[in-house]
């Protein structure tokens, strides 16, 4: 197994990339117009194998099963309701948990 510090610095290097990603905005792709912020599913793709390779055990992971239903999409039911911005969030806060868990406790 690795040290902590490459999976933090992992971890911190995918938080990077989803919030550039999201900074970025919606990008209209005629090839893939259902994946209107790319790059955001392989992100989150390699941030659960992460964590997975980290430990396969770790209660984190059944939680991360979750994300890949995201869809980042808004809504417009009775007003704009941005759905996207909590999926960013859901995203950012399993991956601040992960870095949270290892400070916290790994030695």
């Amino acid at each position: 197994m690795r040290d902590k510090s490459f999976y933090k610095e992992k971890a911190e290097t995918i938080k990077n990339d989803v919030l550039e990603i999201q900074k970025k905005g919606e990008i209209f792709n005629i090839e893939d117009p259902f994946n209107s912020y790319p790059g955001i599913y392989d992100a989150i793709r390699e941030f659960v194998h992460l964590v997975f390779a980290f430990n396969p055990g770790l209660p984190l992971n059944k939680e991360l099963e979750s994300l890949s239903n995201l869809r980042f999409k808004s809504a417009a039911v009775g007003g704009r309701i941005d759905f996207v911005q909590k999926d960013f969030d859901k995203v950012i806060s399993k991956i601040d948990f992960f870095i949270h868990y290892l400070d916290t406790y790994v030695d």
